[in-house]
Protein backbone atom coordinates (compact mmCIF):
# COMPACT_ATOMS: atom_id res chain seq x y z
CA UNK A 1 0.00 0.00 0.00
CA UNK A 2 3.56 2.45 0.69
CA UNK A 3 4.76 1.79 -2.45
CA UNK A 4 1.35 2.14 -4.34
CA UNK A 5 1.32 5.91 -2.22
CA UNK A 6 4.70 6.52 -3.23
CA UNK A 7 3.74 5.57 -6.89
CA UNK A 8 0.88 8.08 -7.21
CA UNK A 9 2.52 10.63 -5.58
CA UNK A 10 5.22 10.51 -7.85
CA UNK A 11 3.21 10.18 -10.67
CA UNK A 12 1.09 13.11 -9.74
CA UNK A 13 4.14 15.02 -9.16
CA UNK A 14 4.87 14.22 -12.96
CA UNK A 15 1.91 15.01 -14.10
CA UNK A 16 1.76 18.60 -12.59
CA UNK A 17 5.29 19.45 -14.22
CA UNK A 18 4.53 18.32 -17.67
CA UNK A 19 1.08 20.52 -17.06
CA UNK A 20 3.48 23.50 -16.53
CA UNK A 21 5.99 23.25 -19.24
CA UNK A 22 2.85 22.37 -21.32
CA UNK A 23 1.31 25.52 -20.47
CA UNK A 24 4.19 27.72 -20.98
CA UNK A 25 5.11 25.80 -24.42
CA UNK A 26 1.71 27.01 -25.47
CA UNK A 27 2.97 30.72 -25.34
CA UNK A 28 2.81 33.01 -28.86
CA UNK A 29 3.75 36.36 -29.78
CA UNK A 30 1.37 37.67 -32.09
CA UNK A 31 1.41 41.27 -34.24
CA UNK A 32 -1.29 43.26 -35.96
CA UNK A 33 -0.71 46.31 -37.55
CA UNK A 34 -3.81 48.35 -38.97
CA UNK A 35 -4.44 51.72 -40.75
CA UNK A 36 -7.49 53.92 -41.03
CA UNK A 37 -8.05 56.97 -42.72
CA UNK A 38 -9.38 60.56 -41.67
CA UNK A 39 -12.94 59.47 -41.45
CA UNK A 40 -11.90 55.99 -39.03
CA UNK A 41 -12.19 53.75 -42.03
CA UNK A 42 -10.26 50.54 -41.87
CA UNK A 43 -8.13 50.61 -45.17
CA UNK A 44 -5.36 47.92 -44.42
CA UNK A 45 -4.48 45.34 -41.94
CA UNK A 46 -1.76 42.95 -41.17
CA UNK A 47 -1.03 40.18 -38.60
CA UNK A 48 1.50 37.58 -37.77
CA UNK A 49 2.16 35.08 -35.00
CA UNK A 50 4.71 32.86 -34.30
CA UNK A 51 4.89 30.12 -31.39
CA UNK A 52 7.80 29.94 -28.60
CA UNK A 53 9.66 26.73 -28.42
CA UNK A 54 9.09 24.30 -25.23
CA UNK A 55 10.11 25.62 -22.85
CA UNK A 56 10.38 29.48 -24.13
CA UNK A 57 14.22 30.25 -24.79
CA UNK A 58 15.21 33.35 -23.07
CA UNK A 59 14.80 35.55 -25.67
CA UNK A 60 12.65 34.80 -28.83
CA UNK A 61 11.33 37.72 -30.89
CA UNK A 62 8.73 37.91 -34.00
CA UNK A 63 9.74 40.32 -37.31
CA UNK A 64 7.32 41.48 -40.01
CA UNK A 65 7.34 43.86 -42.72
CA UNK A 66 3.53 44.99 -43.76
CA UNK A 67 2.90 47.26 -46.82
CA UNK A 68 -0.66 48.80 -46.20
CA UNK A 69 -2.50 51.97 -47.64
CA UNK A 70 0.02 54.67 -47.41
CA UNK A 71 2.63 52.98 -44.85
CA UNK A 72 5.58 50.59 -45.15
CA UNK A 73 6.21 49.40 -41.60
CA UNK A 74 9.09 47.55 -40.56
CA UNK A 75 8.17 45.52 -36.90
CA UNK A 76 10.73 43.64 -34.59
CA UNK A 77 9.56 42.58 -31.11
CA UNK A 78 10.91 40.90 -28.76
CA UNK A 79 10.04 38.94 -25.93
CA UNK A 80 12.57 38.10 -22.69
CA UNK A 81 11.48 35.53 -19.96
CA UNK A 82 12.95 35.10 -17.03
CA UNK A 83 12.67 32.88 -14.03
CA UNK A 84 12.96 35.45 -11.69
CA UNK A 85 9.35 37.10 -11.98
CA UNK A 86 9.30 39.60 -14.99
CA UNK A 87 8.79 39.24 -18.32
CA UNK A 88 9.42 41.65 -21.28
CA UNK A 89 8.68 43.07 -24.58
CA UNK A 90 11.05 45.08 -26.36
CA UNK A 91 9.38 46.79 -30.02
CA UNK A 92 11.04 48.69 -32.45
CA UNK A 93 8.64 49.85 -35.08
CA UNK A 94 10.48 51.62 -38.39
CA UNK A 95 7.57 53.34 -40.55
CA UNK A 96 7.28 55.81 -43.97
CA UNK A 97 4.21 57.29 -44.37
CA UNK A 98 2.88 58.40 -47.50
CA UNK A 99 -0.75 60.02 -46.81
CA UNK A 100 -2.44 63.04 -46.30
CA UNK A 101 -1.82 65.48 -43.41
CA UNK A 102 -3.84 67.59 -41.02
CA UNK A 103 -7.66 66.94 -41.29
CA UNK A 104 -6.55 64.19 -44.39
CA UNK A 105 -4.15 62.33 -41.57
CA UNK A 106 -4.56 58.48 -41.53
CA UNK A 107 -3.92 56.62 -38.20
CA UNK A 108 -1.51 53.57 -37.50
CA UNK A 109 -2.16 51.43 -34.67
CA UNK A 110 0.66 48.56 -33.51
CA UNK A 111 -0.49 45.95 -31.47
CA UNK A 112 1.73 43.24 -29.84
CA UNK A 113 1.08 40.77 -27.67
CA UNK A 114 2.36 37.45 -26.03
CA UNK A 115 0.22 35.11 -24.56
CA UNK A 116 0.12 31.85 -21.51
CA UNK A 117 3.07 33.12 -19.49
CA UNK A 118 3.51 32.41 -15.94
CA UNK A 119 6.45 34.85 -15.25
CA UNK A 120 6.18 37.04 -12.88
CA UNK A 121 3.94 34.07 -10.84
CA UNK A 122 0.21 34.54 -9.32
CA UNK A 123 0.57 37.46 -6.92
CA UNK A 124 1.00 41.41 -7.38
CA UNK A 125 2.79 42.84 -10.27
CA UNK A 126 3.69 46.39 -11.79
CA UNK A 127 3.87 46.93 -15.43
CA UNK A 128 6.84 49.93 -16.08
CA UNK A 129 7.42 51.37 -20.25
CA UNK A 130 9.57 53.59 -21.69
CA UNK A 131 9.03 54.76 -25.46
CA UNK A 132 11.96 56.62 -27.79
CA UNK A 133 10.66 58.12 -30.84
CA UNK A 134 13.15 60.03 -33.69
CA UNK A 135 12.81 60.80 -37.30
CA UNK A 136 14.31 61.26 -40.45
CA UNK A 137 11.67 63.60 -41.02
CA UNK A 138 8.35 61.92 -40.43
CA UNK A 139 6.22 64.17 -37.61
CA UNK A 140 2.92 63.27 -36.21
CA UNK A 141 1.05 65.24 -33.08
CA UNK A 142 0.18 62.22 -31.46
CA UNK A 143 1.74 58.91 -30.07
CA UNK A 144 0.58 57.24 -27.56
CA UNK A 145 2.10 53.68 -26.45
CA UNK A 146 0.11 51.08 -23.72
CA UNK A 147 0.48 48.69 -21.88
CA UNK A 148 -1.71 46.01 -20.08
CA UNK A 149 -1.67 42.41 -18.71
CA UNK A 150 -4.93 40.21 -19.14
CA UNK A 151 -5.54 37.77 -16.50
CA UNK A 152 -7.94 35.42 -18.37
CA UNK A 153 -5.28 34.91 -20.86
CA UNK A 154 -6.87 37.01 -23.72
CA UNK A 155 -5.85 37.37 -27.50
CA UNK A 156 -5.77 40.33 -29.82
CA UNK A 157 -8.61 42.07 -28.46
CA UNK A 158 -11.60 42.28 -31.23
CA UNK A 159 -11.73 46.32 -31.27
CA UNK A 160 -8.34 47.45 -32.57
CA UNK A 161 -6.38 49.17 -30.25
CA UNK A 162 -8.51 48.24 -27.38
CA UNK A 163 -7.45 47.93 -23.44
CA UNK A 164 -10.51 47.66 -21.84
CA UNK A 165 -10.68 44.16 -19.42
CA UNK A 166 -6.51 45.02 -19.00
CA UNK A 167 -5.27 44.89 -15.86
CA UNK A 168 -2.14 47.43 -14.64
CA UNK A 169 -2.79 49.35 -17.45
CA UNK A 170 -0.39 51.56 -18.32
CA UNK A 171 -0.24 54.59 -21.00
CA UNK A 172 2.73 56.89 -22.49
CA UNK A 173 1.84 59.69 -24.82
CA UNK A 174 4.13 62.09 -26.81
CA UNK A 175 4.80 63.36 -30.45
CA UNK A 176 7.15 62.31 -33.25
CA UNK A 177 9.09 64.89 -35.30
CA UNK A 178 11.93 66.07 -33.60
CA UNK A 179 15.42 64.25 -34.31
CA UNK A 180 15.14 62.27 -30.64
CA UNK A 181 12.39 62.61 -28.01
CA UNK A 182 10.29 60.51 -25.28
CA UNK A 183 7.44 59.51 -24.68
CA UNK A 184 6.00 60.66 -21.04
CA UNK A 185 5.83 59.79 -18.23
CA UNK A 186 9.32 58.18 -18.78
CA UNK A 187 9.71 55.66 -18.13
CA UNK A 188 6.64 55.38 -16.50
CA UNK A 189 5.10 52.57 -13.96
CA UNK A 190 0.98 51.44 -13.26
CA UNK A 191 -0.92 50.90 -10.80
CA UNK A 192 0.06 48.01 -8.68
CA UNK A 193 -2.07 45.08 -9.66
CA UNK A 194 -2.98 41.31 -8.84
CA UNK A 195 -1.62 38.80 -11.59
CA UNK A 196 -2.39 35.55 -12.19
CA UNK A 197 -0.92 32.59 -14.19
CA UNK A 198 -0.94 32.23 -17.29
CA UNK A 199 -1.39 35.65 -18.54
CA UNK A 200 -0.94 37.31 -21.49
CA UNK A 201 0.98 40.92 -21.94
CA UNK A 202 -0.64 43.34 -24.50
CA UNK A 203 0.78 46.64 -26.30
CA UNK A 204 -0.52 49.38 -28.92
CA UNK A 205 1.35 52.12 -30.56
CA UNK A 206 -1.06 54.32 -32.48
CA UNK A 207 0.12 57.05 -34.49
CA UNK A 208 -2.09 60.18 -35.72
CA UNK A 209 -2.26 63.28 -36.96
CA UNK A 210 0.50 63.61 -39.14
CA UNK A 211 1.66 66.49 -40.28
CA UNK A 212 4.53 65.75 -42.37
CA UNK A 213 4.44 62.51 -45.84
CA UNK A 214 7.37 60.65 -47.55
CA UNK A 215 9.27 60.61 -44.86
CA UNK A 216 10.51 57.79 -42.43
CA UNK A 217 10.18 57.91 -38.41
CA UNK A 218 11.18 55.03 -35.34
CA UNK A 219 9.79 53.90 -32.81
CA UNK A 220 11.78 51.99 -29.98
CA UNK A 221 9.45 50.80 -26.85
CA UNK A 222 9.59 48.49 -24.24
CA UNK A 223 7.38 47.32 -21.83
CA UNK A 224 8.33 44.99 -18.63
CA UNK A 225 5.74 43.12 -16.05
CA UNK A 226 7.56 42.44 -12.65
CA UNK A 227 6.71 40.98 -9.57
CA UNK A 228 5.98 43.55 -6.33
CA UNK A 229 7.19 41.63 -3.10
CA UNK A 230 3.69 41.15 -0.51
CA UNK A 231 3.44 43.85 1.74
CA UNK A 232 4.17 41.51 5.15
CA UNK A 233 7.48 40.08 2.99
CA UNK A 234 8.77 43.58 2.94
CA UNK A 235 7.90 44.38 6.56
CA UNK A 236 9.72 41.72 7.81
CA UNK A 237 12.53 43.13 5.57
CA UNK A 238 12.42 45.55 6.99
CA UNK A 239 12.19 44.72 10.45
CA UNK A 240 15.35 42.17 9.49
CA UNK A 241 16.97 45.54 8.85
CA UNK A 242 18.55 46.60 12.49
CA UNK A 243 19.04 43.13 13.49
CA UNK A 244 20.98 42.47 11.07
CA UNK A 245 23.28 45.54 11.36
CA UNK A 246 23.51 45.00 15.18
CA UNK A 247 24.70 41.51 14.49
CA UNK A 248 27.25 42.68 11.94
CA UNK A 249 28.88 45.34 14.44
CA UNK A 250 29.07 43.13 16.79
CA UNK A 251 31.14 40.63 14.42
CA UNK A 252 33.24 43.74 13.56
CA UNK A 253 34.16 44.41 17.65
CA UNK A 254 34.82 40.71 18.11
CA UNK A 255 37.27 40.49 15.71
CA UNK A 256 38.48 43.79 16.21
Amino acid sequence: MRICKILLRTSLLAIAALAAVSSESRADLFIRVTAFDSLGNQIGQDTASVSLSNPPPTVSSISRTSTLTDFDIVLTNNVALTSGGTTKHTETVNITYTGGTGSSSDKLVVEFLGTNYIHPPTGQAIVTANGSPSTAGLAANSVTYASGVSNSNAGLPGTVGSTAGLAGTLTLSGSIGSASSVLLPNPGAGPVFSISNPFSFYQVATLSGFSVTGDIGNLSLASTVTAVPEPSTMALAALAAPALLLTLRRRRRSDG
